[in-house]
């Protein structure tokens, strides 16, 4: 039995949640982020990395109040972060969402 596949949201309204994918992970992360796919370029912390809608600012979606905290940049819509695997994506663990739960508080006292 496999691990489950779990990524962070962080939606543009500030609020935040832990999504389990089933097996169509491309169409899920999609619909997580409203449109096509795009891994933040030059942004990695460890394994992690963050996907946004490639189209966020053109398709006119909200900023983002994690992005310039998290991503040091703005960011149009949902971001979506996760680990990257060997050969594609991969959920994040346990300790993964810990750190970043403790990063939304941080954010929230700012």
């Amino acid at each position: 039995m496999s691990a489950p596949f779990r990524v962070f949201v962080a939606e543009a309204d500030g609020s935040t949640r832990v999504e389990e994918l089933g097996t169509d992970r491309l169409s899920a992360l999609q619909r997580l982020v409203g449109g096509y796919i795009e891994q933040v370029p030059g942004w990695r912390i460890g394994a992690l990395v963050a996907l946004v809608n490639e189209e966020g600012w053109l398709r006119d979606l909200a900023p983002n109040p994690y992005g310039p905290r998290w991503l040091q940049q703005p960011i149009a819509g949902p971001i979506v972060i996760l680990r990257e695997g060997r050969e594609d994506f991969a959920g994040l663990r346990a300790p993964d969402i810990a750190s970043l739960v403790q990063s939304v508080a941080e954010v929230a006292r700012d």
